[in-house]
């Protein structure tokens, strides 16, 4: 009876021990999430401006599916502060001065659809400009995945309001580096609208201009500056001349007929130029010590 439950004991030990191990590379493995079909839309135009004085207004905003498949675009309608973030709903709100219309679309790739925005406006409003950002977004397929994404995209309609139309800029100073090697130099300038209408900002006659000591004249980017706001524009002087202490100047109209001007100095030096003679000149005399070494060894 012994030898037989020692027999036993052994089969056990033998069973449990030669048990195969599961390599690791057979472990199984947490499923990959699959990835999210793209969503795309291209929008044209990307904004609205109701003309001055102008209470009725009508336009179309087109939205192409450029998704690879079919997606349902949906419309909404928002007021939105001049930085672009949405306030709360309100009887007060302007967006309910707006209707967009159908509210939805189901389109496929690269189908488009025209989405008609109505714009009532009422007499009495307050003077200021408002914004109503019309929102069009683009709904994930179903079953997609757990996780979706949700892609929207804003077209802002500005509404004048009635009463004293204020415009008026200020430049901040210029921000450029002092010292800049001989190559294009990237400047900028804060733009604040202390109006109550927008400002765009584009080209030589309504943008800013820079002028240069060396008598170069070019306008800087472009932008728009909502009513309170504030907005950094840049600009590229792109041909410098290789060493000068050079001035940029910054000009604009302030909207009512005032030449608004803020300069600042850099100096501009053929860094690489003149780094890359230091390097020779190093060189040059660690080879002449060198040589002059060899000769004396040799004497």
């Amino acid at each position: 009876m012994a030898g037989a439950g020692a027999l036993a004991a052994l089969v056990i030990v033998i069973v449990l021990t030669a048990r195969p191990a599961v390599p690791p590379g057979l472990l199984p493995r947490p499923q990959d999430t699959p990835p999210l079909p793209e969503s795309t839309l291209h929008l044209s135009p990307v904004r609205a401006i109701v003309p001055d004085g102008q209470d009725h207004f009508e336009t179309d905003f087109e939205v192409t599916n450029l998704s690879p498949d079919a997606r349902l675009v949906t419309a909404r309608l928002v007021e939105q502060n001049a930085s672009g973030v949405a306030l709360p709903s309100s009887e007060a709100s302007a967006d309910r001065w707006v209707r967009v219309a159908p509210a939805s679309a189901l389109l496929d790739h690269q189908q488009a659809q025209r989405f008609h925005v109505t714009v009532d406006a009422p007499a009495t409003r307050e003077n200021g400009e408002r914004r109503v950002g019309v929102v069009f977004t683009v709904e994930p397929p179903p079953g997609a995945a757990q996780l979706k994404f949700v892609l929207s995209v804003v077209a802002p309609v500005l509404i004048p309001g009635h009463g004293q139309i204020i415009r008026g800029l200020s430049l901040g100073p210029v921000s450029s580096p002092l010292v800049a090697d001989w190559a294009p130099i990237s400047f900028s300038v804060p733009v604040s609208n202390r109006g109550n209408v927008h400002r765009d900002l584009e080209g030589m006659d309504s943008g800013l201009v820079a002028s240069t000591s060396s008598g170069e004249h070019f306008a800087m980017a472009s932008g728009t500056v909502l009513p309170a706001s504030s907005l950094v524009v840049t600009g590229v002087w792109t041909h410098p001349p290789p060493l000068c202490w050079c001035e940029i100047a910054v000009s604009t109209d302030d909207g009512n007929g005032r030449q608004l001007v803020v300069r600042t100095h850099v100096l501009v030096l053929p860094l690489r130029g003149v780094l890359g003679l230091a390097v020779i000149g190093v060189g040059l005399l660690i080879a002449s010590g060198a040589l002059r070494f060899s000769r004396g060894r040799a004497r």
